[in-house]
């Protein structure tokens, strides 16, 4: 049997995934069946490397022998299979390291799947799910917008779980989506004592990128709350300065846009 799936994985291309009744394939949800092993390589050895999806499928099924996984370079890799699976079989990955591994590396369906039925991830978390670029724009609206409506339904120290994570997730947020945030959940944030912390961290990833207008959109949609066209706090105000200085788009804008408007509504 080693030879036959060694033969099969030199064909697909290694991993290749175990179906209850013994057939193979290059995808671990096939024929409506989830895979209950996951087949590395076969070394030198002729011990086959296998990673176990599931206790209720021993690898005697199979007449191979499972050996240890020692090499600390593909990890990840390992991690990302067993949470996976776990997603796959409906539960939720309590390993906080699988957990970071899936969400950053994972497909995007599997993850769009998992934070619907696990919406409350932890900041590190957070983190991981919106820079990993497998995950659809439609996923993270849709997780941001179910926690706006749920906001009511768990706190962390005092506030709700959106405002908590404000600067967290526009550290991470896809530039595509500064825009939609902004618009959707200034109102939810403004006024928060997390609110000066979110700005800045708003402002450092919008000036990384050299993006004046997601700055000057989020200027416009402040006005009408604080009065002012102007940012919050003197520490974003030293930053503008700092990244002006060797930036000569955000030199320009702060020279004859924002400098100007402050002065004049002051």
């Amino acid at each position: 049997m080693w030879s036959d799936l060694d033969a099969i994985g030199e064909k697909l291309g290694y991993p290749i995934y175990l179906f209850q009744g013994g057939y193979c394939a290059k995808s671990m949800v096939c024929e409506n069946q989830t895979a209950i092993a996951v087949v590395r390589k076969l070394p030198r050895s002729g011990k086959l490397q296998v990673f176990m999806a599931s206790e209720d499928f021993p690898l005697a099924q199979f007449d191979v022998l499972a050996v240890p996984f020692s090499s600390d370079d593909r990890e990840d890799e390992w991690d990302l299979e067993k949470a996976t699976l776990q997603v796959v079989n409906g539960r939720k990955i309590e390993d906080f390291r699988l957990a970071k591994v899936f969400l950053l590396q994972g497909q995007g369906a599997y993850i769009a799947k998992y934070v619907k039925a696990y919406p409350y991830l932890a900041a590190n978390e957070v983190a991981c799910f919106l820079r990993n670029p497998q995950v659809r724009d439609k996923v993270v609206k849709d997780w941001l917008l179910w926690h706006a409506k749920h906001q009511q339904t768990l706190f962390l120290e005092g506030k709700t779980y959106l405002v908590y994570n404000a600067a967290k997730i526009v550290s991470f947020l896809k530039l595509d989506l500064v825009e939609w945030f902004v618009k959707t959940f200034l109102n939810d944030i403004y006024g928060t004592d997390v609110f000066a912390e979110t700005e800045q961290a708003l402002l450092k990833r919008c000036l990384d990128f050299g993006r004046v207008d997601l700055i000057n959109l989020y200027l416009t949609e402040l006005e009408p709350l604080n009065g002012f066209y102007g940012l919050y706090g003197g520490d974003v105000f030293e930053m503008v300065q700092a990244v002006a200085e060797d930036n000569p788009k955000v030199a320009s804008w702060y020279a004859n846009e924002y400098l100007p408007r402050t002065t004049v509504d002051a």
